[in-house]
Protein backbone atom coordinates (compact mmCIF):
# COMPACT_ATOMS: atom_id res chain seq x y z
CA UNK A 1 0.00 0.00 0.00
CA UNK A 2 1.08 3.61 -0.68
CA UNK A 3 -0.38 6.87 -1.31
CA UNK A 4 -2.78 7.87 -3.05
CA UNK A 5 -4.09 4.20 -2.24
CA UNK A 6 -7.09 5.21 0.61
CA UNK A 7 -6.42 2.40 2.32
CA UNK A 8 -3.43 3.56 3.50
CA UNK A 9 -5.27 6.30 5.24
CA UNK A 10 -7.30 4.05 6.56
CA UNK A 11 -4.65 2.14 8.46
CA UNK A 12 -2.79 5.35 9.62
CA UNK A 13 -6.00 6.25 11.36
CA UNK A 14 -6.48 2.76 12.65
CA UNK A 15 -2.73 3.27 14.64
CA UNK A 16 -3.44 6.93 15.05
CA UNK A 17 -6.23 9.57 16.60
CA UNK A 18 -9.89 9.83 15.62
CA UNK A 19 -9.44 11.27 12.17
CA UNK A 20 -11.53 14.89 13.39
CA UNK A 21 -8.14 14.93 15.74
CA UNK A 22 -5.79 13.88 13.01
CA UNK A 23 -3.84 17.43 10.70
CA UNK A 24 -2.91 15.74 7.78
CA UNK A 25 -0.03 17.73 5.97
CA UNK A 26 1.02 17.42 2.31
CA UNK A 27 2.51 19.03 -0.78
CA UNK A 28 0.03 17.02 -3.25
CA UNK A 29 -3.68 18.49 -2.78
CA UNK A 30 -4.85 15.44 -4.30
CA UNK A 31 -3.59 13.49 -0.86
CA UNK A 32 -4.80 15.79 0.95
CA UNK A 33 -8.53 15.59 -0.11
CA UNK A 34 -8.20 11.84 0.30
CA UNK A 35 -7.60 12.60 4.05
CA UNK A 36 -10.01 15.02 4.15
CA UNK A 37 -12.66 12.69 2.83
CA UNK A 38 -11.56 10.26 5.72
CA UNK A 39 -12.68 12.95 8.02
CA UNK A 40 -8.99 14.59 8.70
CA UNK A 41 -8.33 18.09 8.39
CA UNK A 42 -6.01 18.80 5.65
CA UNK A 43 -2.93 21.14 4.59
CA UNK A 44 -1.61 21.46 1.33
CA UNK A 45 2.61 22.79 2.52
CA UNK A 46 3.62 25.16 0.31
CA UNK A 47 6.27 26.71 2.58
CA UNK A 48 6.83 26.52 6.85
CA UNK A 49 5.10 29.73 6.69
CA UNK A 50 1.69 29.06 5.84
CA UNK A 51 1.96 25.34 7.34
CA UNK A 52 2.47 27.10 10.87
CA UNK A 53 -0.30 29.74 9.93
CA UNK A 54 -2.75 26.91 9.40
CA UNK A 55 -1.55 24.61 12.30
CA UNK A 56 -2.28 27.32 14.35
CA UNK A 57 -5.75 27.98 12.78
CA UNK A 58 -6.23 24.35 14.21
CA UNK A 59 -5.32 25.20 17.63
CA UNK A 60 -1.97 24.12 17.34
CA UNK A 61 1.60 25.27 17.33
CA UNK A 62 5.17 24.54 16.89
CA UNK A 63 7.12 24.52 19.75
CA UNK A 64 11.02 23.21 19.99
CA UNK A 65 10.36 20.97 16.94
CA UNK A 66 7.31 19.46 18.00
CA UNK A 67 3.55 20.15 17.94
CA UNK A 68 1.61 21.30 20.72
CA UNK A 69 -2.16 21.76 20.82
CA UNK A 70 -3.31 25.01 22.56
CA UNK A 71 -6.97 24.08 23.10
CA UNK A 72 -8.49 21.67 25.04
CA UNK A 73 -11.24 21.18 22.72
CA UNK A 74 -11.55 19.81 19.34
CA UNK A 75 -12.45 21.89 16.24
CA UNK A 76 -15.59 20.48 14.02
CA UNK A 77 -15.22 19.25 10.69
CA UNK A 78 -16.50 22.68 9.70
CA UNK A 79 -13.45 24.39 10.77
CA UNK A 80 -11.26 22.49 7.98
CA UNK A 81 -9.20 24.17 5.73
CA UNK A 82 -7.16 23.56 2.66
CA UNK A 83 -4.60 25.80 1.60
CA UNK A 84 -4.20 26.18 -2.23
Amino acid sequence: MRKPDVDIFRLALDLAQPAEQVAFIDNTAMFVKIAEGLGMRGIVHKDYKVTSAKLAFFGLQMDGGGLQDTEQTTQSGDDRMTAE
